[in-house]
């Protein structure tokens, strides 16, 4: 009975926990029933497609995200090779996931991306992340698989571009480098024929302030600043001095562009030797400058040499002609006694006081003409007061005067008067019976001369060109620190304006 006993309770026994095990093996299977539906739920409803692979390769597992990325079906793709959907796939693999390695992102070197392919054989490209899993004893890859075929194209294009643009500087002709951190890091062979260098290493990693002036870096940096503050406006070149091997310096015109996209910040800087043309215009202003000096000076000499002709004219010829004038009176005078010459004589008499009285006038205007005498005595004012009144008197050319007094000093008021007798003379002889205006003015230190016709327009000045007379003017009138135009009128007629300025012919005569 005891032994019974002892055996009914180890079936007992045995029952019991024959029951709890199946129990516990029937709620560990719905838990892993259950966390197999989920893991399969959140496979299918992540926006990643998501692969399993075995140690063979072997796909065994293909989300719905993988579905549409592949566009092929789960169960047609089971056990399938994954160079199939991935052909770089081992070869990226073995680059980068090792024995020991949980975890790599795969890529090629060629950009961003490996190849996959469409079930219709498309080529895109995939961006994997594999890691490593181990489900009891066996060992898996799960794959995390996005498409990246935008930013590759998007690459692809920007390296294109890169490489195109690299070819640009490569075989421009003017001088380019690439800059950062004040730093160059890459030149053109134009920038290092400019800089004497037959090697980039000889440039490449030494400041640009080895090159570049302080002068000319200044320049960079207010281009940077202008454009920063200027978005869109046009780069204007600045100077500076560039230095070269040899130590022999040359003019430049600098532009320079930040990249502002890239870090560190890139500048792009072009150089333009501007030695050649630099020199050309130096030379060229000296002599400019030399030849109104050298002009200056023979209008100087020959002023004066024009006023003491003018002066002997009119003190000594016209003084002598005078004096016979008054020999031939008193020896008419004498002879008024013989009443039977003094008919014939008195005839003749006349006739040679006529023909004095012409000399004597032409004498006057000749010398009027070279320089007048009341110039140095009474003013520009007073002189173009006369002139206006002696060209009515001998053509009967109708001027109307606007004169002021004016402090300018006797070599510019001679200058102002010849343009004025020249231009009222080209009036007379073009339209004798137009309407002519003379003004002289001066107001806050400038002095403003002006002629001008209302009947009459230049053919140059109507065709918009201005008149072949015009340079000679603005060139006379140059060497006493003025300039000159010539306008058409709005009512038909055209007007001559010069100015002087009274603070400029002081500088020139101190």
């Amino acid at each position: 009975m005891p032994n019974s006993d002892a055996m009914d309770v180890l079936t007992a026994t045995s029952v019991i926990f024959l029951i709890w095990s199946w129990v516990w093996l029937f709620r560990k299977a719905q838990r892993l029933a259950l966390s197999e539906r989920l893991t399969k739920a959140a496979a299918n409803r992540t926006v990643d497609a998501i692969l399993a692979i075995d140690k063979r390769d072997r796909i065994v597992l293909f989300n719905a995200a993988a579905e549409r990325l592949f566009g092929r079906a789960a169960p047609s793709v089971m056990g399938v090779d994954i160079a199939t959907l991935m052909p770089e796939y081992r070869s990226a693999c073995r680059s980068h996931v090792g024995p020991g390695l949980e975890e790599a992102s795969l890529a090629t070197r060629n950009g961003p991306g490996m190849n996959a392919l469409h079930a219709d054989g498309t080529a895109f490209y995939v961006d994997a992340s594999v890691s490593k899993a181990v489900v009891g004893r066996q060992a898996f890859r799960a794959i995390i698989v996005r498409d990246v075929s935008e930013p590759r194209r998007m690459h692809d294009a920007a390296r294109d571009s890169e490489a195109r643009y690299r070819a640009c500087v490569e075989l421009s002709p003017v001088a380019t480098w690439l800059s950062r951190d004040e730093t160059i890091v890459c030149v053109n062979p134009a920038c290092l024929a400019l800089f004497g260098a037959t090697d980039p290493a000889e440039v490449l990693g030494r400041p640009s302030s080895d090159w570049l002036d302080p002068e000319g870096c200044k320049g960079v940096r207010q281009q940077l600043v202008r454009r920063l503050h200027a978005l869109g406006s046009a780069a204007r070149p600045t100077s500076g001095k560039l230095t070269r091997l040899d130590g022999k310096t040359r003019d430049v015109e600098v532009t320079a562009i930040a990249f502002d996209h890239a870090r560190p910040a890139s500048i792009l800087v072009t150089l333009r030797d501007v030695t050649l043309r630099n020199t050309t215009e130096r030379e060229l202003r000296e002599s400019r400058h030399a030849l109104r000096e050298l002009a200056r000076t023979l209008q100087i000499a020959r002023e004066v040499e024009r006023t003491n002709l003018a002066r002997q004219l009119h003190e000594e010829l016209a003084q002598q002609l005078n004096a016979i004038k008054m020999e031939m009176t008193a020896l008419n005078s004498r002879h008024d006694f013989h009443p039977e010459h003094a008919a014939p004589k008195h005839t003749s008499d006349g006739r040679i006081d006529t023909q004095l009285d012409e000399l004597i006038d032409l004498v006057r205007r000749i010398s009027a003409d070279l320089r007048p005498p009341m110039l140095d005595d009474l003013g520009l004012s007073a002189t173009l007061e006369w002139l206006a009144q002696d060209l009515h008197v001998r053509y009967g050319l109708r001027i109307r005067t606007d004169l002021c007094e004016t402090g300018v000093d006797t070599a510019a008021a001679a200058v102002l008067y010849r343009i004025a007798r020249d231009a009222l003379e080209r009036a007379r002889v073009r339209a004798p019976e137009s309407r002519i205006s003379l003004q002289l003015l001066e107001s806050g230190g400038f002095v403003r001369l002006s002629v001008r016709e209302d009947d009459f327009v230049d053919d140059d000045l109507a065709n918009g060109m201005p008149p072949a007379t015009l340079f000679a003017i603005r060139e006379h009138v140059a060497l006493v620190g003025g300039d000159a135009e010539w306008k058409a009128l709005r009512n038909g007629g055209q007007e001559l304006i010069v100015h002087l300025s009274l603070l400029g012919r002081q500088r020139v005569s101190a």
